[in-house]
């Protein structure tokens, strides 16, 4: 099942990546962290400060990320990056290994999602944006099983439950 996330996300754009956690704040352009404008960004950067909303979307995948590419790539200091150029789109947040399907800053929640399950890879939402994700999702669940769809996946008999289970 692709989930849709509530359009209230759409406001949201990737502003930074950290191991197995993407950053989406709700005031791209004026968004900061410490030292984001420190090459390389994998020695020197911080997570953003709070001083906006922000979403953050844990994630496993096989997939590169700019971290990586700093320290594994045999680049002279010139060729490292900051937070801030790479949210300036001079590199990429994200890239297959070959380097051919980059996902680059300001990509939205739903794009950063949609590009993790293409790659085979799983997002994990912070419990606190479960509620969200589940309202803008349970006409469909409902409608799925309203229509008698079964599924052998263990997470939809959970959530099956669960809905079954509500007060009507």
């Amino acid at each position: 099942m692709r989930w849709k996330l509530p359009d209230s996300w759409n406001n949201y754009k990737l502003c930074y990546v950290e191991d197995d956690t993407a950053f989406f704040t709700s005031n791209f352009k004026d968004q900061w962290g410490d030292d984001w404008d420190d090459a390389p960004y994998c020695c020197n950067a911080g997570a953003p400060y709070e001083d906006y909303k922000l979403i953050k979307i844990r994630y496993d995948c096989g997939l590169r990320t700019a971290r990586e590419a700093d320290t594994y790539r045999p680049y002279s200091a010139e060729e490292y990056f900051s937070v801030k150029q790479i949210n300036n789109k001079e590199f990429w947040w994200m890239n297959t290994w070959d380097e051919k399907d980059p996902l680059y800053a300001e990509a939205t929640p739903q794009q950063f999602v949609d590009y993790i399950n293409k790659h085979n890879g799983n997002v994990y939402f912070m419990d606190k944006n479960l509620k969200d994700i589940f309202i803008e999702n349970i006409k469909d669940i409902k409608d799925n099983l309203a229509l008698g769809l079964t599924s052998e996946d263990k997470e939809l008999r959970e959530i099956s439950e669960f809905i079954n289970n509500l007060p009507k």
